[in-house]
């Protein structure tokens, strides 16, 4: 019997002071609880506190639950050059990069005159180029914040803004 009390009496501090643990891909770990993980975001309050913060999921590897359960999130997407460029991701969902550091605002555009060449053709092309110059910048993801498609019988063209987030 005295040995269960002086068990329970040492494990006490450790009980009190549980909590999840969320692995960052830049390496930091953040101690608190995990409030929600929904599809883009986690929602989390830091240890002994109560306001509650967002991070979005591709800056979230995994997190370790004080029940000991463990969820991954995201894999990490390594990006060193224009080589890696299929490796980008392109998102329009703000959610999705919060937590990631900004690294530059990008802009692509293509022309297409008295082709036949479908406008989706069009709009992809522009897209890789949005992902040739994020990999240049060793930038893994690219929020899109403005995508303009104009079609007409004789041209086409297509332009998109956006800006290359790294962990």
């Amino acid at each position: 019997m005295k040995k269960i009390i002086l068990l329970t009496i040492a494990l006490l501090p450790f009980s009190v002071w549980a909590s999840d643990t969320i692995y960052k891909h830049n390496g930091e770990r953040i101690e608190g609880k995990v409030i929600a993980v929904t599809e883009n975001t986690i929602t989390f309050s830091y240890k002994n506190e109560s306001v509650t913060y967002t991070l979005g999921k591709y800056a979230v590897e995994k997190i370790l639950f004080e029940s000991g359960r463990t969820q991954p999130i995201t894999d990490k997407v390594n990006v060193k050059g224009k080589e890696d460029q299929d490796n980008v991701v392109v998102v329009d969902d703000p959610l999705l990069v919060v937590g990631l550091l900004k690294v530059d605002e990008l802009r692509a555009h293509s022309d297409d005159e008295w082709s036949f060449n479908g406008a989706n053709k069009l709009d992809k092309k522009t897209t890789n180029k949005l992902k040739k110059y994020a990999a240049d910048r060793k930038a893994f993801i690219v929020l899109i914040n403005r995508d303009r498609l104009n079609s007409s019988f004789w041209s086409k063209s297509s332009t998109k803004k956006g800006v290359c987030y790294t962990y």
